[in-house]
Parts: C-alpha cells; sequence; structure tokens
C-alpha cells in the first residue's frame, strides 16, 4: 500500500488562485499491485463559516497519481462538508523529479508538494523561437526527449551558444504540457547556482514548450567516470617517476583545486570555469572529493529551497569544462522501462538501490531521503561508476536486508574517511543523517587539507 497527502483548499470568487487550508497524511491510500485497482473509500472534513461564493478544492496525492474534487460553497451549503473520493490507478503521468515542498507540522514527514500549476509564469524567461536551432538528440523516454540546439543571442546580444532542450513528445496530453508548465515556473522560483543545471529560458508561445538548460559537453557523470576509469591516479603524484620531481600535468590541477575551492565554496558563484581550460588526462581521487563536493554544494542550495531532487544519482549529473557537475533532473528524457536502475514496484518504476528506507516503504520523500541517495551517489564516484549494491537482485530478500540496516563495504578508491561519511547519510532514522550543509563542510575540509599537502609538495 502506498501513502497519501491530502489537502484542503479555498479560492473566493474575487480570486482564481487556490491557497492552502490544511493537509494531512493518508496511509495505505492505494494499493501498489500494479493489477489491482484500489476502491478505497477516503474521507475527511473542514469546518468553516459559511460564506457565499468560497470554492474549495479537495485533492488526495501520493507516488502513483492525485485525484481532485471541487465544491462551491453557498447559502444553502452545510458548514462542515465530508467529500467521499473513490480513487483508482492511473495510467503513469510525467511529473518532475524536482519539487519543492512546504511543510505543515513539526515532523519531517509533514509536508506537501507545491503545485505550481496556478503560478503565474514570468515572461521575462520567455525566448524567441525563431531564435533557437535544435540540433541532435541527447536523449529520449516515455513522455519526452531532450536535444542539443543552438540559442543565438540567449546570453548576450549577437551571440550564440550551445544550449539543452527540454521538450514533451509530439503526442502528449494536456496534463503533462500543465506539468512542463509546472515545472519550469518552480525551476523560475529557485534561481541559480554553479552546481544547478540552470535553465536559461523557454519557448512557451505559439508551439510546444521548451525548456532551455545549459549544455554540459561531457555527458553525464555516471559514464564519464566509467570512461576515466582506466586512467585514473590515487594522486597526482602517482604519474611522477621520481618522488621530488614536479610533473607539468601538476600545475592544471593546483588550478582546478584553487578554483573550487575559491569559487565553488563562495554560494555566489554560478559561473563556469574558463572553457579553454583543458581537463587533465589523468582522474585522481582529488577529483572524486571535487565531484563529492559539489553535489553537496547543488543539494545544499535545493535544500534551502525546500527543494527535494528524489532522484539523486551520478547519471542525474552531468560534467562540463573544468570538472565542474550539475545535478539536473532528466526522467522526461529517460526510458526507464529499459533502464534496469528502474525497478517495478506497485505499478511504477522506482530507482530503488538508491532509495531511503521510508521512501520504498511509506512513500515518503524529504531532505534526508536525497541525503540517502547522496550516499549511494557517493559510493557510485567512489567505485568510479559501479552499480550500488553489486551482484544483489532487488528482490524481497534484498528489502529485508535494506530494513535491517545492511550497508555496502567501503568501495575500492575511498579512503575510511570518505566511507565513514557515506556511513552517516545511510543511518536508518533519517534524523541521524547529516544536512547537507555539514556534508559541504566536510567535504571542504577534506578539500583544503589536500590542496595544502598538494602546496608543501611543490614547495
Amino acid at each position: 500500500m502506498v501513502p497519501a497527502n491530502y489537502t484542503w483548499m479555498f479560492c473566493s470568487e474575487s480570486n482564481d488562485r487556490y491557497d492552502y487550508l490544511h493537509s494531512r497524511s493518508v496511509p495505505n491510500a492505494f494499493k501498489a499491485d500494479s493489477d489491482v485497482s484500489c476502491n478505497k473509500l477516503i474521507k475527511s472534513s473542514v469546518s468553516k463559516d459559511v460564506v457565499k461564493g468560497v470554492k474549495f478544492r479537495f485533492c488526495l496525492t501520493n507516488s502513483v497519481g492525485s485525484c481532485c474534487i471541487s465544491i462551491h460553497l453557498n447559502a444553502n451549503t452545510h458548514k462542515d462538508m465530508t467529500p467521499n473520493l473513490l480513487c483508482f490507478q492511473q495510467k503513469p503521468q510525467y511529473q518532475p523529479q524536482l519539487q519543492m515542498i512546504q511543510m505543515t507540522g513539526p515532523s519531517d514527514n509533514d509536508y506537501i508538494y507545491i503545485n505550481f500549476k496556478d503560478f503565474e509564469y514570468d515572461r521575462k524567461w520567455e525566448f524567441p523561437r525563431e531564435n533557437l536551432e535544435l540540433g541532435k538528440e541527447l536523449g529520449s523516454g516515455a513522455f519526452g526527449m531532450v536535444v542539443q540546439a543552438t540559442a543565438y543571442g540567449i546570453k548576450k546580444p549577437g551571440v550564440s551558444q550551445k544550449v539543452a532542450v527540454k521538450m514533451l513528445k509530439e503526442k502528449h496530453q494536456t496534463m503533462e504540457k500543465e506539468a512542463l508548465m509546472s515545472e519550469l515556473k518552480m525551476l523560475t522560483h529557485i534561481g541559480h547556482h554553479a552546481n544547478i543545471v540552470n535553465l536559461l529560458g523557454a519557448c512557451t508561445d505559439s508551439g510546444p514548450v521548451y525548456l532551455i538548460f545549459q549544455y554540459c559537453c561531457h555527458g553525464d557523470l555516471l559514464n564519464y567516470l566509467k570512461n576515466n576509469c582506466e586512467r585514473y591516479h590515487k594522486s597526482v603524484t602517482d604519474e611522477m617517476p621520481q618522488v621530488r620531481q614536479v610533473s607539468i600535468s601538476v600545475l592544471p590541477f593546483v588550478y582546478l583545486l584553487n578554483y573550487s575551492l575559491q569559487s565553488w565554496c563562495d554560494p555566489e558563484s554560478f559561473e563556469t570555469p574558463d572553457e579553454q581550460t583543458e581537463d587533465l588526462e589523468a582522474l585522481t581521487f582529488d577529483d572524486l572529493l571535487s565531484f563529492a563536493f559539489q553535489v553537496a554544494r547543488g543539494m545544499e542550495f535545493l535544500s534551502s529551497k525546500n527543494c527535494i531532487h528524489r532522484d539523486l544519482a551520478a547519471r542525474n549529473v552531468l560534467v562540463t569544462n573544468g570538472r565542474q557537475v550539475k545535478i539536473g533532473d532528466f526522467g522526461l528524457a529517460r526510458d526507464i522501462d529499459n533502464d534496469s536502475n528502474y525497478v517495478v514496484r506497485g505499478n511504477v518504476r522506482l530507482p530503488v538501490k538508491w532509495m531511503a528506507p521510508e521512501s520504498i516503504f511509506q512513500g515518503m520523500y524529504t531532505m534526508k531521503s536525497d541525503v540517502w541517495a547522496y550516499g549511494i551517489l557517493l559510493w557510485e564516484i567512489f567505485s568510479l561508476g559501479v552499480t550500488p549494491y553489486p551482484g544483489i537482485k532487488v528482490d524481497h530478500m534484498f528489502y529485508s536486508m535494506i530494513e535491517r540496516g545492511f550497508k555496502m563495504e567501503c568501495p575500492y578508491y575511498a579512503n575510511e574517511t570518505v566511507y565513514g561519511m557515506m556511513c552517516k547519510c545511510w543511518a536508518l532514522d533519517p534524523a541521524n543523517r547529516p544536512s547537507f550543509s555539514k556534508l559541504v563542510s566536510f567535504l571542504c575540509d577534506l578539500l583544503t587539507d589536500r590542496e595544502e599537502n598538494v602546496g608543501l609538495y611543490l614547495c
């Protein structure tokens, strides 16, 4: 059974926008078995002074889908309204993994997803469709695709820039277009950060909706790690034939490490490094630390905006110039039906090996469930792209192991300090997991120590 949240909203005649009144959790609202429809009766009531012309909406939402009913309050309506909502499984619809939440109580589980459907779209983000030249496909999924494109004048007049464009497939439902527009409005509300795949603009007039994002030239982090695993060196000194000989390859490393500490530690900075900076041939332990640090910085930023990702993994992080990494959401363009990372659970496909126990068993997603996923992503980074829980099939034994607190062993390229950090992310009690701010501070200290050691060596 999958739990759900129900929400009461109200709207007066003079205002077309619904405001939240209250919300609560409803355990076991939907049957999770793929071949069984749910006919559970959900009852809820709200007492409100009778005011002519007030409209109410009651919605029930969980990972399966949502359903709502509207009530128009007039003088003859009883003030204690009790809707009986009969819910059925719905065909999967597009929903971005990244969600902004609103806390509704003292517990981390007391929250609702903010629906941006009724928010106004800030037209300063509108980009002329005729200035966008679409190119090759970068990814395709059940709901849409991402294509490479050239945008003329999106940053500076007369200057072209490579971008990535997210769009729905040609045959899409109205609700999917509404979901993409809601995603657009959410992204404009979140703002920019160095370690997020930032929105640059959108085309919403006279044609299909296009969301325009930064283009990251090196693709996703998972494949980047796999492709570079043969050229991994534990430290920059491993490349040197003699202990005291200074290799020319150390110099760009020191530049990049200094850049990461001076620029990425600055929360106001969201500019990429010089595009002419060449990536090092070898991938080092310090690079892996830098990847971990940057993702933590991006997630710290999202957490500060009350955003949860719900699918944090190396496949959803992109790499660009200077080995800068950026967190994205590519669910629209991922073929999850043919991706072994997404396992059927109930009537949906979920990235179970990255999910916290409370997400698997209760359908609850919070900042702390993202911290669990971050721990799994750390394991991916320090194994150079190995699939988590190698050799373990996702079945009832796997779920039982997770419930009992099973933790993966230290990945081959991690040290005990980094592994200890991973294990803290995998605490069964979400309250015992570190915040992203603490993870950022911890990793920044590790990187600073590494930088000082390299500096001493060069002296």
